[in-house]
């Protein structure tokens, strides 16, 4: 059997034509987009790592 690693890749800026800041905005109080994104990739495939592509270090650090 042959056995794959799997990456997801979550692009994310910090600029946005309409929302600022938008992957910082909370969702029903509790995880910003960007941390529920993370978190329902880990819950939905068997990810052996999570790639968080950004140009903001507050983005980077976040996703840590």
């Amino acid at each position: 059997m042959i056995e794959y690693d799997v990456t997801a890749l979550i692009p994310a800026r910090l600029g946005s034509g309409r929302v600022s800041e938008k992957v910082f905005r909370t969702i029903d109080g509790e995880d910003t987009l960007l941390s529920r994104k993370i978190k329902q990739l880990r819950q939905l495939l068997p990810l052996d790592r999570v790639i968080v592509n950004t140009e903001s270090d507050r983005i980077a650090q976040t996703a840590l």
